[in-house]
This record gives C-alpha cells, structure tokens and sequence, in this order.
C-alpha cells in the first residue's frame, strides 16, 4: 500500500476548513434557480461535483449532508425535512466521488458520472419521493420530470467538465499538502 495514498477517513485541518468552503459555496449555488418549479435549471450540482471530486465520496457524502441540513436551517426548506431528499443530497457528492477522487478529468468520467447521478437520483430516486410527497402516481411523476432530465444534463456536463478541469490545481495542492504533511511526520517520528 502507498504510505502517501490518501486515507478517506482523515482530513486536515486545512482541507477541513476547505470543505467548510466549498459547503458554503454549495449553499450560495443552491439559492440560484432560473425557470418553473418543474424545470428549474440551478448550480446546486456544482457544489456537489466540487465535494466529490475534492474529497471523496465519505467526505463529499457528508459535506453533502451537512449542506443539506444548513440549507433547511437557513432557508426553511420544508423539502429537506424528508430522509430521502437528505439521502439524495448525502448520495449525489458520493457517485461524484466514486468517479473523480483521485482520478484524472476525463470527457467520458464526467458523462458517466453524471448520466448514473441523473438516471439513479434524479429519475429513479427524486422521481419517486415527489410521487410520495405530491400524492401523484409514479407514473405520472417520471412523465412530468422526463423531459428535464432528458434535456439538462447535456448543458451541465459541460459546465461541470470545465468546472473539474478548474479545480484540478486545488486538488494537486491538497495532495502535496498532505504528502509534505506525511514527509514531515515521518522525520518527526524518526527523530524521536
């Protein structure tokens, strides 16, 4: 095993403070909407896109929860109280995370990525827990939202393919942090 592999379950303190950030940012994306309640084109994705890629599918996960529970605190989202729209915000950054932690931006990462986030959470899962809350049959639901998630995620894909390729030098300086963090233990720990 890589002494220098990154543990996805310890974080820094600075990448703690960076995942504060990009939750906040997150937060900011999620208020900003255009359109019908139907067929609402919003950048809330790009902060889980951000949270996946950064840190990985148990910290994006996470962050991911936590925006979701700051986001019913903030703006009184009675949408967020369900467990399933909470499941839904903790599995979008984990899919992301499964794709682009630790791995180099690719055009097919990010079709696949985002096509299983669309077809997993935004059709299946989403599609569902409106059918339970609005009282209106499944069916009906997947009728209603198809059209969106037919024609959205095309344009998100690229915003996001370019939104990855700009966070890859904050991704490679959390990487040399830690592994200038790892080095300076192991001298630490030697010389004692």
């Amino acid at each position: 095993m890589n002494k220098y592999k990154d543990n996805f379950f310890k974080l820094s303190l600075q990448n703690l403070v960076l995942l504060g950030l990009v939750i906040a940012i997150k937060l900011c994306l999620s208020s900003v909407a255009i359109g019908p309640a139907f067929f609402k084109i919003g950048l809330a994705f790009l902060g889980s896109v951000a949270l996946g890629y950064l840190f990985g599918p148990v910290w994006g996960g996470l962050g991911g929860l936590v925006s979701s529970l700051l986001h019913l605190i903030i703006f009184g989202d009675k949408a967020n109280v369900l467990l399933g729209t909470m499941l839904s915000a903790i599995l979008v950054p984990m899919i992301y995370g499964f794709f682009f932690y630790n791995k180099e931006v690719k055009a097919w990462r990010v079709v696949m990525g985002h096509l299983t986030v669309t077809v997993l959470i935004n059709i299946m899962l989403n599609n569902y827990l409106f059918s339970l809350v609005s009282g209106v049959s499944l069916q009906v639901a997947f009728i209603q939202r198809l059209p969106k998630e037919v024609i959205l995620p095309w344009g998100q894909m690229i915003l996001m393919y370019f939104v990855l390729k700009g966070l890859v030098p904050i991704r490679q300086r959390m990487v040399s942090f830690e592994r200038n963090r790892s080095k300076a233990q192991e001298v630490e720990g030697e010389a004692n």
